[in-house]
């Protein structure tokens, strides 16, 4: 799994806030780049905490894919 797909992972789960969970889906789907979520004041400090867990945990791939298989849209 790449980097920004774990980071989105981990964000939608870390949060019940739906606006956190919009952002992690749209930047699962590339709608929004890591970079501009780091201009928002109010997800700052939850994607530092995220990619801090990415650098120290590793990835339980069969959920990442599995969210993945929910969440990413594929067009047609």
């Amino acid at each position: 799994m790449d980097k920004v797909t774990h980071i989105s992972f981990i964000l939608y789960h870390s949060s019940e806030d739906p606006d956190v969970r919009s952002k992690a889906l749209d930047l699962l789907n590339g709608e929004t780049s890591l970079h501009e979520m780091r201009k928002e004041a109010g997800m700052l400090h939850l994607l530092e905490a995220a990619e801090a867990i990415v650098k120290r945990q590793k990835a339980n791939k069969d959920d990442i894919q599995r969210f993945v298989e929910e969440y990413l849209l594929v067009e047609a």
